[in-house]
């Protein structure tokens, strides 16, 4: 599926406060997966077979969990910091399965700011609808001039 294009926030490092939010909705479906699949070469069978993932624990397909844990990579380089931002690393705990069809929400909270280095400790977040934190880490962010 295809996004429009949407230009990313333009924010400078000392406008962001400690605290602060950022949040956008995905739904992870059949396209995205298939997606993904094709750009990396995981088609373990789990994701794509359904026959397969229906014997397994999960029932039915689940959506990769790099692929949900991608989007912090839009969460950082379109709403918190945006334009701006120098992704430096990503730590992931996989909590919960996707299943496909799934809407899923992506948050960002700054947990703290080391001005010095111009840098973002962000908290990241992956919400089911049942409000289940599927995917939850820890950003680390430059903000670049």
């Amino acid at each position: 599926m295809t996004e429009p294009q949407q230009s990313a926030l333009d924010r400078s490092y000392e406008s962001i406060a400690t605290g602060e939010e950022a949040s956008f909705s995905r739904v992870i479906g059949e396209s995205e997966v298939a997606a993904f699949a094709a750009l990396t070469g995981d088609w373990n069978p789990l994701h794509m077979d359904s026959q397969y993932a229906a014997t397994t624990q999960f029932g039915e397909r689940i959506a990769h969990g790099m692929l949900v844990a991608s989007y912090f990579s839009s969460l950082v380089g379109m709403y918190l910091p945006g334009q701006r931002a120098l992704f430096l690393s990503q730590d992931i705990k996989f909590a919960k399965p996707v299943p496909l069809g799934a809407c899923i929400t992506f948050q960002g909270r700054v947990r703290h700011k080391t001005d010095s280095l111009r840098l973002l400790d962000i908290d990241t977040t992956a919400i089911n609808e049942a409000g289940e934190h599927v995917v939850r880490g820890r950003a680390q962010v430059m903000v670049l001039p």
